[in-house]
Parts: C-alpha cells; sequence; structure tokens
C-alpha cells in the first residue's frame, strides 16, 4: 500500500485487500489530556474474522502490538502485519485486537506502560465498558474467550508483547492487580510471539542508506511541540526521520529513564523471579540492520539464566528487519516454530 504523509491512511487500512477476511471495527479503550485541553482518545481495532468453523465457540484473542522505535507507526497498518500471522488468525478462528499507544517524543516510557498496562485492564473489563461489551454491540453473535489469549508484536510491538509477558504472567497466574477484573475469565496469557524484538533499547541501528541523520532533525520536532501534544497513531514514514535521528543521535535513554520495567534486559537480570512467565517464541532475521538479532540472542540467554529451557525459543531466520512480511503459513519453518503457541492456544 503506497501512501503520502497527508494521506487518510487509517481509513485505506480499513479498507486494505489483505484484511479482507476480517470485519473491523474500533474502539476507544482509553482517552488522555491533550493540546488545548482536548481529550484524546487512544483506540484499539478488533478485527473478526468472517468466516469460522465453529461460529457459536468463544473465540481466541491475538492481541498484536505495532513496532516504529515507539516512535512512529499505527496499530491497522497493513504493512507491518506479517502474512502468516493474518493467516494464522484466521485458522485459529482468532480475533485480532490491535491498540495503538502514546508515542515519543510526545510521550514518555512511563506513558507508553501506562497505555500497555490500561489497554489489558480493559481487554479483561467484563463490564459495560470492556472489550467484550464492545465486541457483543459491534460484532453480533461474537464472544471472546480470555482464557486463550496470545500477545504478539513486531520490532518495538515486540518488545511490548515481552512486556505483557512479564507483568501479567501465564494464564491461570498471572494478572493479579494488573489486568484482572472480578469476573472476568482473563488471568494471564497463553504465549508470546515476538517478531525481531526492540529488547535493548540502546541497541537501535539504522540501514545503511539512511545516510548520517544530524540530532537537529528530532531536536527541532521536540523544539516545536505544541504544549501537551499527543499522537498515538500516524502513518509511518511521516515521522520516521525523526525515529532515525533518534537512533543515531543515541536519544532514547532520554525518554526511557529509569522506568526499569521497560528495559528487558536489565530487568531479567535485576530481578529474574517472576511468578508465572508464559512460553516466549522469538523470530528475527539474522542480518537486522535496525534491531540487531543479538539483542534477541541476549535475551534469550537471560531467559534461560532466569526461568530454565524452554520457556523462551528463538528461531533465526536469513533476512533483515521484516524478514518474515511476505512468508506464508505454509512456510515450513514457521510452520514448525508455532507447534508450540497453537498447542498452548487449543489446550
Amino acid at each position: 500500500m503506497t501512501t503520502s504523509p497527508s494521506t487518510d491512511f487509517r481509513a485505506l487500512s480499513l479498507n486494505e485487500p489483505r484484511y479482507a477476511g476480517f470485519s473491523i471495527s474500533t474502539a476507544t479503550f482509553k482517552t488522555v489530556a491533550g493540546s488545548g485541553g482536548k481529550q484524546h482518545s487512544i483506540d484499539a481495532y478488533i478485527m473478526v474474522p468472517k468466516s469460522a468453523s465453529t461460529p457459536s465457540a468463544a473465540r481466541k484473542v491475538l492481541v498484536k502490538f505495532h513496532g516504529g522505535f515507539f516512535v512512529t507507526g499505527a496499530a491497522l497498518y497493513p504493512d507491518w502485519f506479517a502474512g502468516w500471522l493474518l493467516e494464522y488468525a484466521l485458522e485459529q478462528d482468532a480475533v485480532i485486537v490491535a491498540p495503538n499507544y502514546r508515542l515519543i517524543p510526545e510521550a514518555t516510557a512511563v506513558d507508553i506502560l501506562e497505555d500497555v498496562l490500561d489497554f489489558w485492564r480493559w481487554l479483561a473489563d467484563s463490564g459495560e465498558a470492556g472489550l467484550q461489551a464492545h465486541v457483543s454491540t459491534a460484532h453480533s453473535g461474537v464472544a471472546l474467550d480470555l482464557s486463550r489469549v496470545v500477545a504478539v508484536g513486531e520490532s518495538a510491538g515486540g518488545q511490548l508483547a515481552l512486556l505483557s509477558a512479564l507483568e501479567l504472567g501465564r494464564y491461570g497466574d498471572g494478572a493479579g492487580g494488573v489486568a484482572g477484573h472480578p469476573g472476568s475469565a482473563f488471568s494471564g496469557l497463553r504465549a508470546v510471539i515476538a517478531q525481531y524484538p526492540a529488547v535493548d533499547i540502546e541497541g537501535f541501528g539504522t540501514p545503511p542508506e539512511a545516510g548520517v541523520i544530524p540530532p537537529i532533525v528530532y531536536e527541532e520536532h521536540v523544539r516545536t511541540l505544541p504544549d501537551g501534544d499527543v499522537v498515538s497513531e500516524i502513518f509511518p514514514m511521516a515521522r520516521m526521520g525523526v525515529a532515525l535521528s533518534m537512533v543515531q543521535n543515541k536519544a532514547f535513554p532520554r525518554f526511557f529513564g529509569d522506568e526499569k520495567r521497560m528495559w528487558l534486559l536489565k530487568r531479567i537480570a535485576e530481578s529474574p523471579a517472576v511468578t508465572s512467565t508464559p512460553y516466549q517464541l522469538i523470530l528475527h532475521g539474522a542480518d537486522d540492520p535496525l534491531v540487531p538479532v543479538k539483542g534477541s540472542y541476549a535475551y534469550h540467554k537471560a531467559a534461560k539464566d532466569a526461568w530454565g529451557e524452554g520457556v523462551v525459543d528463538l528461531v533465526v531466520q536469513p533476512g533483515g528487519h521484516g524478514f518474515d512480511g511476505a512468508t506464508s503459513l505454509s512456510s515450513d519453518w514457521i510452520r514448525t516454530a508455532l507447534q508450540k503457541i497453537t498447542a498452548l492456544w487449543r489446550d
């Protein structure tokens, strides 16, 4: 899909041919104060398969966080949905729930963490303001099985999926005090799929063709921000220059600060004890210049040291960032990699 920064890409995304198998609705899961005293809505997209092998059965849930260096992007941007992932949701009769979240530099890591946790609270809420109530209204006859939730994300979204695993814990043992609601079936994650996750915030890279991007690019953006401005959804290329300038000039610690819960490698090393950690599958391209694979190797080792064998699996394939974008579910390597996820989601 080719667009320009000024294009209403949300409308284009809703009509994306790759989403033809889904009925899509939009729900606001949170509002925050924005510029000029106005309220800013943070939305999630709900993608319900139009056909199901057992229409009357409650549907599994696949929560998908988008990437974009935490600086740019949108939950429904189609180029960041791997082909195999859409096919997998259709095969599994799974409803995709894709939330936006506040983006830096207007926001900070603390804001992003708050949005992620508030999203999970909304998902768990069994009342009139929760996800299931929206689905019942917008998608007649569809019920969600909140005991079967898997989180997935690419790049920065992969980090947020792994973050969710640490915050919420494994189904049946987790979510205490974070997402738990009386009467809700949600009590943690069955599993997580992290595609080239940005676990090392200081380890971001830029593609060789980007050249040298001076700090003035992001500094000028920050300097001219309106007071109270909030951005939670934007055409990715509109801010890619700002993102790459921040990467090259090591600006991320300024916005991530000492919020230790967001620095996953440090978090596992310093506080490895997690009551119950869900299974995590990491997929990464061996030649990724934006999120080097060494970060995933480091996470895999840290997880093994902290939790033992089998909690985190790492699958490395040839290719760069987004290497799996055109991968079909019929590819042997992805089908094999997903076997444990499928079993955990089913049982």
